[in-house]
């Protein structure tokens, strides 16, 4: 749960926002008669990683904490003026 928080944070920091997201696009396209199925609730992503073992929660959290580093080590090498985390 972490990760998706720190994730959240960084992408929206990086300009992203929900009138962007995938569902809004996917669905922007949709014929307005279709009926949507296939996309989860936020309550039903979080269960996907509450219902993971304990170690696998850990593996997907170091990942998202080291593409995290890296996301900011990128941003600050092209933004002099702006510190890094």
């Amino acid at each position: 749960m972490v990760e998706v928080v720190l994730s959240g944070a960084q992408t929206a920091k990086q300009g992203a926002n929900a009138a962007g997201g995938v569902e809004q696009t996917l669905t922007a396209d949709l014929d307005r008669t279709a009926r949507l199925m296939a996309l989860e609730t936020l309550d039903q992503q979080t269960e996907l990683f509450a219902g993971a073992v304990t170690r696998v929660q850990i593996a997907s959290l170091e990942q998202a904490l080291r593409t995290l580093a890296v996301e900011i080590r990128c941003a600050a090498s092209r933004s002099p003026s702006t510190s890094a985390i």
